[in-house]
């Protein structure tokens, strides 16, 4: 589960950052996670009840914001969210897009620190 690995680094930075803007403690964390990014809510919420533990973000909430994907079509210029996320096709022309607007997005949009 690389979703362990990835909440040890969120972790890791938000604690820099609180600790840079002389917080004490992290009260929530907001991630923006791209339907594309290969990374699972659910998983990523065990693994962050498990990483805050012992950590000045142990009674932190988290709070994910899920990105659907997007893709523009490159023949008829139209923005869509694709029904299959493996093959991008454009309900409007049947072509298949290879332009992503968004859904790969994997960042910590916001912390709430005391």
């Amino acid at each position: 589960m690389h979703e362990v690995s990835l909440m040890e680094e969120i972790l890791s930075i938000a604690i820099e950052a609180c600790l840079n803007n002389k917080g004490k403690r992290i009260e929530k964390f907001k991630l923006a996670v791209g339907q594309l990014c290969g990374v699972v809510p659910e998983a990523l919420r065990f693994a962050f009840e498990v990483c805050i533990e012992g950590s000045i973000a142990e009674d932190a909430t988290l709070e994910i914001e899920f990105v659907r994907a997007r893709c523009n079509c490159l023949v008829c210029n139209r923005e869509f969210v694709p029904v299959d996320i493996a093959i991008y096709s454009c309900p409007s022309c049947n072509q298949t897009s290879s332009e992503i607007l968004q859904g790969r997005e994997f960042s910590i949009t916001s912390l709430e620190i005391a």
